[in-house]
């Protein structure tokens, strides 16, 4: 690629002026639990929480059981782990939950996190007969591989109404200090975890401290003892600061971590107000990093609040800082060595490019273990809805924009583009997934109106992964279509822990791998053909892969200066233009040269010739019909329609119109156009008269692949079934001159149920016949009998339907789907 026209490229890129004409799907999508499906003893899965998942592309989860009634949106009835080896059931309601006590079954469980280790973390409230029993805890669970077979360990953690450790010398407390409120464990490799609790009784009446558990230390039936790191009633080390409340924690490693925390009264804090970041360790004094009222590094104004943090193992970390000056600036630090850094702030503009942007508000970034920052921000806009962009600082200092409100949506036809974006996940190499929904205008149906993943391949190229509409085989033979989607983890091997929600109400759990993504195939080459002189010449191109494209068109092998996109319009040919015409079309992921059209440039001929043939009409009765052809020639040209033969009085126009249709309207109509050199006659136009609803509706576009298929949705009313012929055509355009046409279209009816039937060729049809008959009684062309069109006469009950039309091995091309 030269120098100039990637530079082109990366300035349309920069101001989402690129498109693309197809989808190719950069996922492989791998359902791991279905909504209906059974696991253990015949627990039915009903619905699921966020997946967690670690960098094996394991996975653990919780789940609803219809077999019982405890739990709901945010307490769960199971414990479930994937693996290599399959799903796993780790614990459900009713199975015995160990330790303490002898009697003890689990009641509902919260969603688990997962370690590196494949130990799922979390917590579960049990019950039973003995007062021990009955208090929500910390537990984890793991599958033990035995050479007769997997099965899964339990044990407790942690648990409500335990005394808790209140010095850092581990001791507890004589009276008080139990455990009242302990928060979702926070995974720390590689088998600990911390956690935020609250104590409650005696002198810790309402004091909260930060704990950690080594699972190592759980033995079958006693009661750990997790390690103090932090409490609100005592200073921390090294500092005569007492902390008030603590608000949130980032773990660094099994050493300690990053606690942000309120300051008590006193010691010159005027109020608990008084915020504080600071680095905790066992066995170390705490360093305290930010503070309210400290001087922020950019704006020289006060700090007035600090956002959660957010660490890495090498001991860094990342903030959101909100400023005291007359703008309520806000800033994203960078904690390196124990000292902060302002790296990103909303006081200016931000220059990316040749943009500025205005940012408004900054929310809680995320870094990664090698030091990249991931952020998402709103920007100024000039109305009440916000604009997002999403940004990437990487280690090295640069600041990357990765998708912004108002660009073109990577991997969506021209004019579609991202309108909210939601805050990212970011993999330990430095790639971003997120979720994003979509606006504009583009050019397919409905493909404005819906949702889609979005995540770096292996390349670093930014990929759409799934959108809201596509289907996928959820099982062999089974398809569901997605209507929502969430991402519950993404690791360093670019594989994205999802859940799942359909069309029909069903959700899932999936694995997802990014695939890399898929560089520019011409899936529609230009076609040579001749024009004439003064007359407008179109030349175009299909490609297909992952956009966004930059479109290079030539003439006889020469830059054709402006001509940047998929379709190049010459409006009066002359024989300048005359010659070969190729395009290059460029992405990130790679570029390909088309093949050669020629085009040439005619004289005007003294006999007319058609350069627009009649197509059919469909009226109402009472309403306006009309028929149109033009042809050229070098004097003037004249006009006469027919209709059954006959010639139409004062019918001398190019265009023929029939203000309001009667059922005489009806019929084969064609028009003559003369010079004085010569005629010619059209072919045969039908015109179509009803008194009824249309009766036979269509829509003609491209097909591509994944989101970009052709679908025409319909519904039957009434109670009563009804027969429904539904086509799919692309080779039968062939007859109306039409080129690019989808060569094998694929066919597939969707109920609410699934796929009701297919068809990839009408030929292998039982009912053939009367498919044939049911066209005519229609009015639908015919077709013949022997073509590769998809078609089927089926009976349905009242519902909603959707014909969706692909083609076969993945191929695009135009279609119409008819119904």
């Amino acid at each position: 690629m030269s120098s100039r026209v990637f530079k082109q490229f990366r300035q349309i890129v920069a101001v989402a002026l690129g498109c693309v004409a197809g989808f190719v799907g950069t996922a492989d999508i791998q359902v791991v639990s279905l909504q209906g499906e059974s696991i253990g003893e015949g627990l039915t899965f009903e619905s699921y929480s966020a997946p967690s998942l670690n960098k094996y592309g394991e996975i653990a989860f919780a789940a609803n059981m219809e077999e019982f009634n405890t739990g709901d949106s945010s307490r769960f009835e199971s414990v479930l782990f994937f693996n290599g080896s399959g799903l796993h059931l780790l614990a459900a309601t009713d199975q015995v939950a160990p330790k303490p006590g002898t009697d003890g079954e689990f009641e509902f469980f919260d969603a688990p996190q997962i370690s590196e280790l494949g130990i799922a973390f979390y917590r579960a409230k049990p019950r039973g007969s003995q007062w021990a029993v009955n208090e929500r805890g910390i537990w984890m669970s793991w599958l033990v591989n035995d050479p007769e077979g997997a099965y899964p360990q339990t044990d407790i953690l942690a648990r409500i109404w335990d005394r808790a450790n209140i010095d850092f010398l581990g001791n507890e407390s004589e009276e008080g200090g139990r455990y009242d409120l302990l928060s979702n464990p926070i995974v720390v490799e590689p088998r600990t975890f911390a956690f935020v609790g609250d104590l409650y009784e005696g002198a810790y009446e309402g004091v909260s401290g930060i704990w950690y558990q080594d699972a190592r230390g759980s033995e079958t039936w006693n009661i750990p003892e997790p390690s103090l790191l932090a409490l609100t009633s005592l200073p921390l080390p090294g500092s005569s600061l007492v902390l008030d409340k603590i608000e949130a924690y980032a773990p660094i490693d099994t050493t300690g971590g990053f606690a942000l925390a309120r300051i008590e009264q006193g010691n010159g804090v005027s109020s608990g107000n008084d915020l504080g970041l600071w680095r905790v360790g066992f066995e170390t004094n705490a360093t305290i990093l930010l503070r309210s009222g400290d001087i922020d590094t950019t704006t020289g104004e006060p700090i007035a609040s600090i956002g959660n943090p957010s660490a890495n193992a090498a001991g860094q970390g990342t903030v959101w800082v909100e400023i005291l000056d007359e703008n309520a600036s806000e800033s994203v630090y960078l904690i390196s060595n124990n000292t902060a850094q302002s790296v990103f702030s909303s006081n200016a503009p931000i220059a990316i490019g040749e943009e500025s942007l205005e940012i408004d508000s900054i929310f809680n970034p995320v870094i990664n273990e090698q030091g990249d920052i991931a952020f998402l921000t709103t920007l100024v806009s000039a109305d009440s809805s916000p604009d997002y962009a999403l940004f990437l600082r990487k280690t090295n200092g640069t600041l990357e924009l990765l998708a912004k409100t108002g660009d073109q949506a990577t991997g969506a036809f021209e004019g579609t583009v991202y309108e909210t974006i939601n805050s990212p996940r970011l993999n330990d190499s430095g790639s971003i997934a997120f979720l994003a929904t979509l606006g504009g205008d583009g050019a397919a149906i409905s493909d404005t109106t819906d949702s889609g993943i979005w995540a770096h391949d292996e390349q670093g190229i930014l990929t759409l992964v799934s959108r809201e509409g596509d289907t996928i085989e959820a099982r062999s033979d089974e398809f569901r279509t997605l209507s929502a989607f969430e991402i519950g983890g993404f690791n360093d091997d670019n594989e994205m822990a999802l859940k799942l929600m359909f069309t029909n109400g069903d959700s899932a759990i999936a694995l997802a791998s990014v695939e890399p993504a898929a560089p520019p195939v011409i899936a529609v080459q230009p076609v040579s053909f001749d024009t004439y002189l003064g007359e407008q010449a179109v030349l175009e191109v299909v490609a297909t892969g992952q956009g966004p494209f930059l479109y290079q068109w030539h003439l006889n092998g020469e830059d054709i200066a402006g001509a940047i996109g998929s379709t190049l319009t010459i409006s009066e040919a002359d024989p300048a233009n005359a010659g070969d015409y190729s395009v290059t079309v460029i992405s990130p992921a790679g570029e390909v040269v088309s093949s050669f059209a020629s085009l040439g440039v005619l004289s005007l001929p003294a006999i007319p010739v058609l350069v627009e043939e009649p197509l059919g009409d469909i009226a109402l009765l009472g309403e306006s019909a009309t028929l149109t052809s033009r042809a050229v020639a070098d004097s003037i040209v004249s006009y006469q329609w027919y209709k059954d033969g006959q010639l139409i009085d004062g019918a001398t126009g190019a265009t023929l119109w029939i203000s309001q249709a009667a059922v005489a309207d009806e019929g084969s109509y064609h028009v003559l156009a003369t010079t004085l050199s010569g005629s010619v006659q059209s072919a045969t136009a039908e015109i179509l008269v009803t008194d009824k609803r249309l009766i036979n509706i269509s829509t003609r576009a491209h097909v591509g692949t994944g989101a970009n298929v052709l679908i025409a949705g319909f519904a039957i009313s009434g109670s009563e079934n009804k027969t429904v012929l539904i086509r799919a055509v692309g080779p039968g355009l062939e007859q109306f001159g039409l080129d690019g046409f989808l060569a094998n279209p694929h066919l597939s009816l969707n109920g609410a149920s699934g796929v009701i039937a297919e068809n990839s060729g009408w030929t292998s049809q039982p009912n053939q016949a009367e498919i044939a008959q049911a066209a005519q009684t229609v009015g639908a062309f015919s077709l013949p009998t022997d073509s590769e069109d998809a078609m089927m006469l089926v009976e349905l009950e009242p519902g909603a339907y959707t014909a969706i039309v692909s083609g076969e091995n993945n191929s695009t091309g135009i279609a119409l789907v008819e119904v």
